[in-house]
């Protein structure tokens, strides 16, 4: 926290004026299917399924936004998935619609972009009515399984009422918005639907040795408490909050503080204290800073369109870079694109690297006595 905080004065002395603009933080979950029970799961007085998300929230007095997928009501039972909705919703929580239609239109099609436009705009559709008819609650907002929207998508919601998108996710092959433009963290607007990017950073790995001699490894990562650790969070949100982007999504799934992920054995599923503990922190951190201010996606939608000229669409772009360094191990598994239990086959690359790091090292001796 101490290294995001010294960010947010540095940031200052430097002349990037963090109080021009406020940047909205919205709490994102992602409900993809519903499993027995999980919804209420404890163990120890600790709740940690879709209780334990929204206890940590209240705990803050902040409000988070479950984007949830109805489509398995057939499969799961519609009770389970009509109770999972409904507990939400009354403790508090924003709705919004969530697509993985293979639950219920067609097993073999995953992705909203293997749809047509008719196919979508009856998908978007039927999530809707599910929604409204087991909570009371109509849908504003939408994100695709998979970030999988396309073009047709922003039209089905656009004819299905629907306000605002997050699918967007720069350089996932699946996510087909604006495949054209090379957009980071800007929120947009398509098709008069406005468009919120899932939040990413690149981290830049550096080998804790050799590093003077390889190139650096660039990664992708989205502001996910399952894809990074606290420390790169919270500094690559106060660089986007000092560049003045106009939204973050903080990214969770209603697995997020469980372990194993996704299991469908309730008696096998435990609490995730690490990410219990860095959900908790990453919201105290993000409520000590006066200058972000989070909100639901729903009063995200409401000012937006109550006030047009709240959100500012021709902010510019920002990709924070965050310089790391890790053991050479990682660091080659990462170049090597292996599997944690296929790294034995890399460990011959150290012999090279030690071999190519010690002729260069007596190149350099003999240039100097040269």
């Amino acid at each position: 926290m101490l290294k995001a905080l010294l960010m947010v004065a540095i940031l200052g002395l430097f002349g990037i004026n963090i109080a021009n603009a406020k940047t909205y933080i919205l709490i994102t979950i992602d409900h993809c299917k519903t499993y027995s029970d999980h919804a209420t799961l404890r163990r120890k007085d600790v709740n940690f399924g879709i209780n334990g998300l929204i206890d940590i929230c209240e705990k803050h007095k902040v409000v988070p936004t479950f984007f949830f997928s109805p489509y398995d009501f057939v499969e799961s039972g519609e009770e389970n998935v009509k109770s999972a909705a409904q507990l939400i919703v009354n403790r508090g929580a924003d709705l919004q619609l969530h697509t993985h239609p293979h639950h219920y239109f067609d097993k073999k099609r995953n992705n909203m972009f293997q749809y047509n436009l008719k196919e979508q705009t009856q998908i978007v559709a039927l999530g809707i009515a599910k929604l409204k008819e087991w909570t009371g609650i109509r849908a504003v907002a939408h994100r695709a399984g998979g970030y999988s929207a396309n073009s047709d998508t922003i039209i089905a919601l656009k004819e299905n009422g629907i306000l605002l998108d997050s699918s967007y996710f720069f350089k996932e092959h699946r996510s087909r918005i604006a495949k054209n433009e090379d957009l980071h963290n800007k929120v947009f607007k398509i098709q008069n639907v406005i468009e919120i990017p899932v939040s990413i950073f690149t981290i830049t790995e550096y080998p804790s040795i050799f590093g003077g001699f390889l190139e650096p490894f660039e990664r992708i990562r989205k502001i996910d408490i399952d894809w990074s650790d606290y420390d790169h969070l919270s500094e690559a949100m106060v660089s986007l909050i000092g560049n003045q982007v106009p939204a973050i999504t903080l990214f969770l799934h209603t697995h997020s503080l469980m372990t194993p992920a996704k299991e469908a054995n309730i008696e096998k599923v435990f609490p995730d204290y690490k990410d219990i503990e860095e959900f908790d922190e990453i919201i105290k951190f993000l409520k000590s800073n006066t200058e972000n201010e989070i909100v639901s996606v729903k009063e995200f939608v409401d000012m937006a369109t109550a006030s047009p000229t709240s959100i500012d669409y021709d902010r510019a772009d920002h990709l924070p870079i965050i310089r790391d360094q890790v053991s050479i191990f990682i660091y080659l598994r990462r170049l090597l694109s292996l599997h944690r239990n296929k790294f034995i086959y890399s460990i011959p690359m150290i012999f090279v690297i030690v071999f190519i790091s010690k002729f260069l090292f007596s190149y350099k001796a003999k240039g100097k006595q040269s």
